[in-house]
């Protein structure tokens, strides 16, 4: 072969794996901007469920925060990134407001609730 065939193929390699590394730079880069982003609706769509539960119960009152969160927990279960979600909500001295699990009123200590 001719030298100038070999740096021809030389600069086409070198050409080739330097595309290769932006690309997998790049995309690992977008998935970790897609995953912030995801988080983040996430997040929002759990503090607009929040709000609109204390909502009801500040002008509604108990039954109808309640039945608010059944719907809202019902809803997100069926959305993307929510399948495992947990809906409560458990006042100040420890009272259940809303469990899917436990009844409503009861008093419960988890250990994690000294920490909120």
């Amino acid at each position: 072969m001719k030298i100038m065939t070999k740096y021809n193929l030389l600069s086409l390699s070198i050409i080739l794996v330097m595309t290769a590394a932006i690309l997998t730079t790049g995309l690992v880069i977008i998935k970790s901007i897609l995953y912030n982003t995801e988080g983040r609706a996430l997040r929002l769509e759990l503090m607009n469920a929040s709000q609109t539960i204390f909502q009801q119960l500040n002008h509604t009152g108990l039954r109808a925060s309640r039945q608010t969160a059944a719907d809202l927990q019902n809803y997100l279960a069926h959305e993307t990134g929510f399948q495992t979600l947990r809906l409560y909500i458990i006042e100040a001295p420890n009272r259940i407001v809303y469990h899917p699990d436990y009844p409503a009123e009861e008093v419960v200590h988890f250990p994690f609730l000294d920490q909120m």
